[in-house]
């Protein structure tokens, strides 16, 4: 079973994920959201662990019908209604403290830094 704990110095805060056997997975950085760190073997564990973290702190976010519908964009709030010529890309969608897809809709977010911060690539999992 994974570990999880907050640290927080000098403006940084942090949420560090340990496994089982005491090896550090990597941690979180809480302030931009971006993971660091993370031992690529065992990547899975560390994100479950997070995405648990988060269901249980009551972090996670709550996404509007606009978003799930990917009418605006799930980073910046873009409405693509409004600029329907703005190139967007699907990013992953998440069940609740989960690493599993979610059915309730697919989340959309504009190429560049804001699909990038939603999944790591700023083509997201492609084009639409």
């Amino acid at each position: 079973m994974t570990t999880t704990w907050r640290w927080g110095r000098d403006g940084k805060q942090r949420l560090y994920v340990v496994g089982d056997d005491q090896v550090q997975l990597g941690y979180v950085d809480l302030v931009t959201g971006r993971p660091a760190d993370v031992r690529l073997d065992r990547a899975e564990e560390f994100y479950t662990a997070v995405a648990a973290w988060r269901h249980a702190t009551g972090r996670e976010r709550q996404y509007t019908a606009e978003e799930l519908g990917g009418l605006v964009c799930v980073h910046c709030g873009a409405d693509y209604r409004q600029d329907p010529g703005r190139e967007r890309a699907r990013v992953p969608t998440f069940a609740p403290g989960t690493l599993q897809p979610a059915a309730s809709g697919q989340l959309v977010a504009c190429v560049g830094e804001c699909a990038a911060r939603q999944s790591g690539s700023p083509h997201g999992m492609g084009r639409l």
